[in-house]
């Protein structure tokens, strides 16, 4: 998990939240792609516990991007209550996790660069 990236869609070897290692840094941008039950034994035993977990990840002053599938009235509150901006990513129909990871990829390095985080470079894919 990228630091300052909160959750890492069951896919990464951070475990996301206020317990994630990454937490000693001050993002640029603080993000929950999903939320499951995968970690219940240390997060807690509901998403909205195991989302409240990984809000933890929010900072005053940074914005905090969640994806679709995330309890947004648990992350409202915790954003809320730790000061940082939500971003929610809209959901789009019959999307997989790759796609969706992609598409919060690209919404999280716009976001960077539309506020100046440097230094940023567009990566474009080749044909």
């Amino acid at each position: 998990t990228p630091a300052g990236w909160g959750g890492a869609g069951g896919r990464g070897a951070a475990l996301g939240g206020r317990l994630d290692a990454t937490n000693v840094v001050r993002p640029s941008l603080s993000m929950i792609t999903s939320v499951g039950l995968e970690h219940q034994r240390v997060l807690g035993d509901t998403i909205e516990a195991i989302t409240t977990e990984k809000a933890g990840v929010f900072k005053a002053g940074v914005p905090a991007l969640v994806g679709p599938g995330v309890p947004l009235g648990v992350a409202r509150e915790e954003a809320s209550r730790r000061g940082a901006e939500l971003l929610v990513l809209p959901a789009v129909e019959g999307e997989d996790v790759d796609d969706l990871n992609a598409r919060l990829s690209r919404e999280a390095m716009g976001i960077l660069r539309d506020r100046g985080v440097a230094p940023f470079t567009s990566v474009t894919p080749e044909a």
